[in-house]
């Protein structure tokens, strides 16, 4: 019987962020030791943050049972050589009002340690917000207020929400999710099984959202598994199924969504879906034909996966799987021009459709509502632009030029003893023009983030969101929403757009670096040695993002059988997933 104790000390310092191997390591108990050199102190951990506790009362942290011991019981631990222990204080004694029911405490040091019971597997300490997480196999018990039991040795790298439960913690780790306007109903995929009210899934609507805090900062290194069951009730079938970025999946990491564009004059649907290694998170676009499939329920897979003799630079193979069919590459990639357009035209017809919206008021002056009618004609001419941009410019102009100028200079940087007068010309020839065409596609930019600044302002003005009645209110934030995604759409196009605390987390530098460096070197092209990667590229691996996963949002239909692995899954597994429900196991995943 292995036996997890719950223990809380005095935070000593400032919160700390967990290294890859604590962070796995903190997913099991919460608890895990501090260092070899000084066993009198643990970590208390949520995900990837930690706080420095001290054991009490003389004791030591044991690293294997996640407890504070008596010294006799880990002789490995020198009590003379910890430092920083904290001044002992009188015991405060439990409160007389607990209920024992649901509650329960713990005297000792200073105050009191209360902990409320969710479920069995669950509980609250000292009324904090959070909930807390037995380790998997273990119940919490109220007469020892501890988690207790076998932690199994086959434990599973993924979690699963089913919503058959009574909440919303998954039923592989009990790692727990928040919904927001979510609704369980008795319309469960379930394998063709009659539903019932142990058979349930979750109907999502235009402000609903399924949160899962626990991978919010979730480093993934190079292998992620991620699959769900879907219905879309909606005949307008543009979608942000699942991502883990800001707004409209602004700066995700991970995504996956389906949309419509006309091409000719059919509509024609198609799903995309990939990670952020390289380049953009879009990866792969595959055409939907049956324009009814998602009116019932259609299963859906991403996986990133690399050998198992990984090495150092191995980028991952990207596979997006919808119902049997399945489509991968190598995420590196560069998604074809014509499908860039398409994300490009998808996302600007979306922000174009809501700029239309009738607009109906219930009290506002005639001032207010002329600058509110002024802006949305600023923010129709700021589409009208990026359209005809995105049609004529995108990818003859922008993108044909940043390959022509990346190749020409990678070829001239890496290779010293062939660097000629010609090839110098040919590479200064397309710095110009690259700068002159950057420079273009730019100017789109920023005039989309100027409307798009007025349009923040405007939703978050009490005032004005009384003003107008509630379905213009609604196309209104659908419109801040396109118009980010809009934004995010050029800014995964040029990187020097991005955030610049993530510049590093580019396998390739941004555009502006490149540029300089490589009018550096044609100024000093005799120099044969390479003084010009110094610095070796950063290991490419899935990007972190401080976004929780994000499910459903907007999305108005089901969603059922979430399942989000810390692992590859190969086509074999992911079958036996959508066919038996089956949970992959730990497959082609090196030591990183």
């Amino acid at each position: 019987m292995v036996k997890v104790a719950i223990v809380d000390g005095q935070k000593i310092g400032r919160p700390m962020f967990l290294s890859s191997e604590q962070t796995e390591k903190c997913a099991l108990t919460g608890l895990i030791a501090d260092d070899k050199s000084d066993c009198c102190h643990f970590i208390r951990c949520n995900l990837n943050v930690g706080w420095r506790m001290s054991c009490r009362d003389g004791t030591v942290f044991h690293p294997f049972w996640c407890i504070c011991v008596h010294p006799r019981d880990y002789l490995d631990c020198q009590v003379e050589s910890c430092s920083g222990l904290v001044q002992q204080l009188d015991p405060e004694p439990c409160p007389p009002n607990i209920d024992y029911s649901t509650q329960c405490c713990l005297e000792g040091d200073g105050k009191p340690k209360i902990y409320d019971l969710i479920n069995r597997t669950a509980y609250r300490f000292n009324g904090e917000r959070d909930v807390q997480v037995c380790p998997p196999g273990q119940e919490f018990l109220l007469g020892s207020c501890c988690c207790e039991g076998d932690i199994p040795e086959d434990q599973t790298d993924c979690s699963r929400w089913t919503f058959n439960r009574n909440d919303f913690l998954d039923d592989e780790r009990g790692v727990f999710a928040k919904a927001f306007g979510v609704n369980k109903a008795g319309d469960s995929r379930n394998r063709g099984a009659p539903a019932g009210p142990e058979k349930m899934a979750v109907w999502t609507g235009a402000e609903a959202k399924f949160i899962i805090p626990r991978f919010a900062g979730m480093d993934f290194r190079k292998t992620l598994t991620l699959s769900f069951w879907v219905k879309i009730n909606s005949n307008e079938i543009n979608q942000t199924l699942i991502h883990n970025g800001g707004l409209g999946g602004s700066g995700a990491s991970v995504s996956i969504e389906i949309f419509t564009i006309k091409e000719g004059n059919a509509p024609k649907m198609f799903i995309t879906g990939g990670i952020r290694v390289c380049d953009r998170t879009e990866d792969i676009m595959m055409q939907i034909t049956n324009t009814r499939l998602f009116q019932g329920w259609t299963f859906i897979a991403l996986t990133a996966c690399v050998s198992q003799a990984e090495g150092r630079n191995e980028i991952p193979i990207v596979t997006l799987y919808v119902g049997e069919n399945f489509e991968e590459v190598a995420e590196e990639v560069a998604m074809p021009d014509l499908e860039t357009k398409r994300l490009f035209r998808a996302a600007n017809d979306a922000a174009s459709v809501y700029a239309a919206c009738e607009w109906e008021f219930n009290i506002i002056s005639n001032a207010d509502k002329d600058t509110f009618v002024e802006h949305i004609e600023n923010v129709t001419f700021a589409l009208g632009n990026s359209s005809e941009y995105i049609s004529r410019f995108l990818t003859s102009s922008f993108r044909r030029n940043v390959r022509l100028f990346t190749e020409r200079y990678l070829e001239f940087r890496d290779k010293p003893n062939t660097r000629t007068l010609a090839r110098k010309n040919s590479v200064n020839q397309s710095i110009r023009t690259l700068k002159t065409h950057l420079r273009n596609f730019r100017n789109i930019v920023e005039k989309l983030c100027a409307v798009l600044e007025v349009t923040k302002n405007y939703i978050h003005d009490d005032k004005f969101a009384d003003a107008l009645q509630a379905e213009s209110r609604e196309c209104f934030v659908q419109l801040h929403v396109t118009l980010t995604k809009l934004k995010s759409r050029f800014e995964d196009e040029d990187p020097s757009q991005d955030d610049s605390e993530r510049e590093g987390e580019y396998r390739y530098k941004v555009l502006d670096r490149r540029l300089e460096e490589a009018e550096e070197l044609t100024a000093n092209f005799r120099v044969k040695r390479d003084v010009f990667r110094e610095n070796a590229d950063p290991e490419p691996t899935i990007r972190l993002s401080k976004s929780p996963m994000l499910i459903g949002e907007g999305l108005e239909g089901n969603i059922d059988e979430i399942v989000v692995c810390d692992l590859c899954s190969d086509k074999e597994q992911i079958d036996a997933l959508r066919e038996n429900g089956e949970i992959p196991r730990r497959f082609a995943k090196a030591d990183v």
